[in-house]
């Protein structure tokens, strides 16, 4: 009856001039909906009102059964996705679980909880991968994956992709190979740890579905662009792994897909990584794409546009830029670090990592304890600051302020590195703004803690 006001309707034709509804009609007991349209007409002969109405009762229920197809196929992805996820997790919590339990029935046996240690470490590294990876496709499908822009050099990336996936062939017993030869500016403008995502992604998908004994490339090569200040970069992964069918090659950059397949449905994964890379290279404004053939191999292509920046020292060796990266091998020792850090667990474990590098660590429990112990021990105390965020009393980026704000000229240089489970873009810039120097995500491992550090303290 609201629909039907008069005064409504007539507002509506004199503003529009015309007024469409569906509604339904009861024919005995069955509900049948109908599409009505009145139109306003002025003529010479005066004013008319013309009403037509239109049976779509089938249209209705096709539009029904539509949604509720969408829906039951929304329901089953969600189930098959929580399904693998669930297999997934569990199958590194399950190796976790068992071989604490191995390496504590055994205490006596060094070599036993060696392995144990070893196989501990890679399921929790492989459960971490799978915790980033839905994390990133959250950030993606919500809107709020940016890119961190900066100076950016290629050969320190090309360096760390060889150190990760050299390794992940050798046990493999696969053969690999890097050439690099086709790029001339090393030294561009881009998200750094995006470029790095992306073509460790690929590759180690490659290495993945790639027999042992057969072989992988990654080729990077730049081309000129009419813009003197940037080029066309192509990096080229490409296997002579088992290959992709005909079938599921359109589906291989969609999200939490995996082939049917008995021999890669025995590799562990979310079916994210490809998506992701996808995602990612698309928000850089590059494109991606794939051949492949069963049994042959495939070949994987991202092309990117980048802006040159800095100089660029071209290495006699292959191609590779002669600029080294900071060194963070130095003597750290003797140092003294203040770890802001509320949870007990977190502050043991950062301890017990500095110590072993000879760096000595006073605790604060929340943040403005740890303002206060800066400004108590005076300038020149501590050579760093590792920064927790989510803490009582006073968070991480308050405390950061605080101590920038003091006023001395060591409370503004004082290095405050963020040490935190906050591992979004928006958490990263939160903490950049905040004053402090970098982020470090948990959980962190020991070597780019020290390389961290190692940037930023003083020698």
């Amino acid at each position: 009856m609201a629909v039907f006001r008069k005064d409504r309707i007539m507002s509506i034709l004199e503003r529009d001039g015309s007024f469409t509804t569906k509604y339904r009609l009861m024919f005995g007991d069955t509900p049948v909906y109908v599409s009505m349209k009145a139109t306003l007409l002025d003529d010479e002969d005066g004013r008319y009102l013309i009403i037509g109405t239109n049976n779509i009762d089938a249209q209705m229920k096709r539009e029904e059964e539509y949604r509720q197809k969408v829906a039951e196929a929304r329901n089953r992805a969600r189930n098959d996705f929580l399904a693998n996820m669930s297999h997934d997790i569990r199958t590194p919590m399950n190796a976790i679980v068992g071989y604490t339990n191995i390496a504590r029935s055994h205490p006596e046996d060094p070599e036993l909880i060696r392995d144990s240690l070893e196989k501990i470490g890679s399921s929790s590294h492989f459960l971490l991968s799978l915790i980033n990876d839905v994390l990133d496709m959250s950030k993606i499908e919500s809107g709020k994956m940016q890119l961190n822009v900066g100076e950016c050099d290629l050969s320190a990336v090309f360096r760390r992709i060889e150190d990760i996936t050299s390794l992940q062939a050798k046990n493999k017993s696969l053969r690999i190979s890097y050439d690099y030869s086709g790029v001339s500016h090393f030294h561009v403008l881009a998200d750094e740890l995006r470029i790095e995502q992306i073509l460790i992604n690929i590759i180690s998908n490659a290495i993945k579905y790639t027999p042992e004994g057969k072989t992988a490339e990654i080729i990077a090569g730049e081309e000129s662009l009419p813009e003197k200040d940037a080029g066309r970069y192509r990096f080229i992964v490409r296997d002579t792994g088992s290959g992709i069918s005909e079938e599921y090659l359109p589906h291989i950059f969609e999200s939490f897909t995996r082939e049917l397949n008995t021999t890669i449905n025995r590799i562990q994964g979310t079916g994210l990584g490809l998506a992701i890379t996808a995602k990612v290279v698309e928000l850089m404004g590059g494109h991606i794409s794939v051949k492949s053939k069963p049994e042959e191999g495939s070949e994987f292509t991202v092309t990117v546009d980048l802006k040159f920046a800095g100089e660029d020292f071209p290495d006699e060796a292959g191609g590779k830029t002669a600029s080294e990266p900071a060194d963070v091998s130095a003597d750290l020792s003797g140092r003294r670090i203040l770890l802001v850090e509320d949870n007990d667990i977190n502050a043991e474990i950062a301890i017990m990592v500095l110590s072993q590098y000879g760096l000595e660590t006073e605790r604060a429990s929340d943040g403005q304890a740890g303002v206060e112990m800066v400004l108590a021990r005076g300038d020149g105390y501590y050579d760093a600051v590792l920064m927790d965020l989510q803490m009582p009393v006073m968070n991480g980026y308050e405390a950061a302020g605080a101590i920038r704000e003091a006023g001395t000229s060591y409370c503004k240089d004082l290095p405050i590195i963020a040490m935190s489970a906050n591992t979004y873009d928006e958490d990263v810039r939160a903490c950049l703004a905040a004053g402090m120097n970098a982020h470090l995500a948990k959980p962190f491992q020991p070597e780019t803690l020290m390389r961290v550090l190692g940037e930023y303290i003083k020698r």
